[in-house]
């Protein structure tokens, strides 16, 4: 689904997630009478496919990534720590949530085992701090001028401390977006998603792509120019005119 972040609602939906699929938004575009070349900054997540085809289909336009998908990666990064570490010490089973857990959203259980743990300084434990200062980071700076250095410092710190994960996909600073306020685009597409499932929960599913991407339209896009009606209600009663 691509959104328009300044009317909040969704332009265009379509099957698949193929490199194609920005094309097709831009086509879509061109044949409802607007310009694709006035699309200045995409915000999306961090699939290769559809920031080469962003590239290829809309070169200038500026890509960021928002702050949910970076933290997503690093928690990706954080569970591959421990699963090295479990492989020498098996009792450390059991805590992956407490790693991937906000530290608000903790049971005291899981906070007297985060305090046990930390004592004995696993590298698991060294890995949350990179995803705990990183958002901190995020939250913290109101500005890019202020996020880019910050960024460098922590991008350095994480590379330099080589605890074993796959670091090679994170992004710098130049493609990250600040703090994942309430107008954020994971904000905004996480209430077009819950319209939408909640439709797709009312109708127990429906029989075709065509037939969700239709109500997609209809919950999440705001459309201004329906067809009138046919049906006339009368006493609770639709009446056919």
């Amino acid at each position: 689904m691509f959104h328009d972040l300044d009317a909040q609602r969704v332009l265009y939906a379509c099957e698949g997630r193929k490199a194609r699929v920005v094309a097709q938004f831009a086509d879509a575009l061109e044949a409802h009478g607007a310009c694709a070349e006035n699309i200045r900054a995409i915000c999306m997540d961090m699939s290769t496919s559809c920031q080469a085809d962003v590239c290829e289909h809309l070169p200038w336009a500026a890509i960021t990534f928002d702050e949910f998908h970076l933290i997503q990666l690093v928690n990706k990064a954080v569970d591959e720590v421990r699963h090295q570490e479990i492989k020498r010490a098996p009792e450390r089973r059991r805590t992956r949530y407490i790693w991937l857990k906000d530290k608000p959203a903790w049971s005291n259980r899981q906070i007297a085992q985060f305090t046990e743990l930390k004592s004995r300084n696993p590298k698991t434990h060294r890995a949350f701090r990179f995803q705990e200062t990183l958002r901190e980071l995020c939250h913290s700076a109101q500005s890019a001028v202020q996020a880019e250095p910050l960024l460098d410092r922590w991008y350095s710190w994480a590379r330099r401390c080589c605890l074993g994960a796959d670091q090679g996909g994170w992004p710098r600073h130049s493609r990250i977006t600040g703090q994942a306020s309430p107008g954020s685009p994971t904000a905004m597409s996480r209430r077009s998603n819950s319209l939408i499932q909640a439709a797709k929960a009312k109708a127990r599913g429906y029989g075709t792509t065509r037939h969700l991407i239709t109500i997609v339209y209809l919950v999440a896009g705001k459309l201004t120019q329906l067809p009138t009606s046919p049906f006339v209600v009368k006493s609770g009663l639709p009446i056919t005119t």
